[in-house]
């Protein structure tokens, strides 16, 4: 038996082979659940290797004999949103889980420092990643409080608690995610709603592979304190727990899956790269250990 045997999940952004939101489906569907991946049909991730579409996703899950389905929406248009909850509860009764994993990552590239920002960027990236947060939960939580109760997995980032030079609409609309898991699960709480944030560190999907420069890769292994990236299972081992009654005493708290990334001072990597320098044994040792 699946801890997820008998419940229904929706995964947004979940039509990226190699993707966060695919392997929570396929974490989630392997634990029991059945499952509706839902996200626009992507054409800008055609010529990336080890990426494909919504539909590719799905029906290589179909194919393992796990109970999907695919709904191709517009987290910007409420209207999609209210078809994807609908055609949920009529393919499989009842909705027990939202993870609202989808975000405007298309637009990281054009969101400036503040005094360049663009309000269109602004209002498009929060519009994705907060608003239609908060749309699928205004939908799906009424289905979820008829079902007996559920979890709802809110998405962050590890820019949403930290400062950068770049990034500000992505940063804030992520920040304000933990708000809002903090309100739905006060809100709702009473009638059997959970809502957690985790906020993950880099995590190596087909696309990070692809577009993270060698020397940025670098900088941020040696701030890692578990001395490599997320894999997107580790993110979906995560949802799994959060989704399912092991976890069913945790609500409104912001988790980390990011491998220790920002829990430290920002010298670390520095002063344990001059600590190795001056031959402290237990560094370096350390660091021969964990890069064989």
């Amino acid at each position: 038996m699946g801890e997820l045997d008998g419940r229904v999940a929706v995964v947004t952004g979940a039509g990226v082979v190699g993707g966060i939101g695919s392997a929570v489906a396929r974490a989630m569907a392997q634990a029991g659940a059945k499952v509706v991946l839902a996200d626009l049909e992507r054409t800008e991730l055609a010529d990336i290797p080890g990426t494909g579409s919504l539909a590719e996703v799905t029906k290589g899950l179909q194919e393992e004999g796990y109970a999907v389905s695919a709904f191709s929406f517009d987290l910007r248009d409420e209207s999609t949103i209210q078809a994807l909850i609908a055609f949920t509860l009529d393919q499989y009764g009842r909705l027990d889980i939202i993870d609202n994993n989808a975000a405007a990552t298309h637009l990281v590239p054009e969101d400036k420092e503040v005094i360049a920002a663009s309000s269109e960027v602004w209002d498009d990236t929060l519009a994705i990643n907060l608003r239609g947060a908060m749309l699928m939960c205004k939908h799906g939580i009424p289905a979820m409080i008829r079902s007996g109760g559920g979890a709802v997995i809110n998405h962050s980032s590890g820019k949403s608690v930290t400062g950068d030079l770049d990034g500000p609409a992505y940063s804030a609309s992520k920040a304000a995610l933990h708000s809002l898991s903090q309100d739905i699960a006060t809100m709702y709480g009473a009638n059997g709603i959970r809502a957690n944030t985790i906020v993950t560190g880099v995590i190596g999907t087909a696309l990070m592979k692809q577009i993270l420069p060698p020397d940025m890769k670098d900088a941020i292994l040696r701030e890692c304190l578990v001395p490599r990236f997320g894999e997107p299972e580790d993110v979906a081992n995560l949802v799994v727990f959060l989704a399912s009654d092991r976890s069913s005493y945790i609500t409104a708290q912001l988790i980390g899956c990011d491998g220790g990334l920002h829990s430290h001072v920002p010298w670390y990597g520095w002063r344990r790269r001059e600590m190795a320098d001056r031959g402290l044994t237990r560094i370096r040792n350390s660091h021969q250990d964990n890069a064989r």
